[in-house]
């Protein structure tokens, strides 16, 4: 028995051909791209992006601000469709680990979504790398076991996640936490990388 596809489904099958095939296309890129749809939603995030993000504790920051710079571009969408110019915009995020130039600009309705989505670059300026182990206990005084904790601070891991990579528990992680920030004069881990690349405690 032969299956015959109404027109319709063939139309579907090859609109599902094409989005893979574009998301394929999109992760061939070196470039960082995230394609955003009309309403919002992350239609896409390319491997270079994905693999940007991953290198970065507050990556959640990046996205947020990504997610920001994308609401004030969805209003022009309509006049996009229209025909109407649209200017890209752009914006700087910084983090401890880097700064983000993200540019986002207008795409027309297209194989991802009905209406305009937004294409959104993401360009790191990396900031310099965190001192070795022995730079770090000599500037701040650290014995190697709270340089080890103070290093992992500040890739950005939890308590519960220092207790997972060093195998202790959770008690004894927030023990060493708080004797890290203590030594360095901090009152939280928010600035901790930053403080690491600083000269010597005072």
């Amino acid at each position: 028995m032969s299956l015959h596809l109404s027109a319709q489904a063939l139309a579907q099958c090859e609109a599902v051909t094409r989005f893979f095939d574009h998301r394929q296309a999109l992760d061939l890129l070196q470039e960082p791209v995230a394609l955003i749809g009309p309403s919002g939603r992350h239609l896409h995030r390319n491997a270079a992006l994905m693999r940007l993000l991953d290198a970065d504790p507050e990556r959640d920051r990046v996205v947020l601000e990504m997610d920001g710079l994308a609401q004030r571009l969805q209003p022009l969408g309509k006049g996009y469709s229209n025909g109407a110019p649209v200017v890209p915009a752009q914006q700087v995020v910084r983090t401890h680990r880097a700064a983000y130039t993200l540019r986002g600009t207008l795409v027309g309705p297209c194989f991802f979504a009905a209406d305009a989505c937004i294409l959104l670059t993401v360009a790191s300026d990396a900031g310099p790398a965190l001192p070795d182990v022995n730079t770090i206990r000599t500037r701040h005084g650290l014995t190697r076991r709270e340089t080890e904790v103070a290093l992992l601070l500040a890739e950005g891991l939890s308590n519960d996640g220092l207790a997972e990579r060093l195998f202790i528990s959770p008690h004894t992680a927030r023990r060493h936490t708080e004797n890290v920030l203590a030594k360095l004069g901090l009152h939280s881990r928010k600035a901790l990388a930053l403080k690491l690349m600083q000269g010597s405690a005072t």
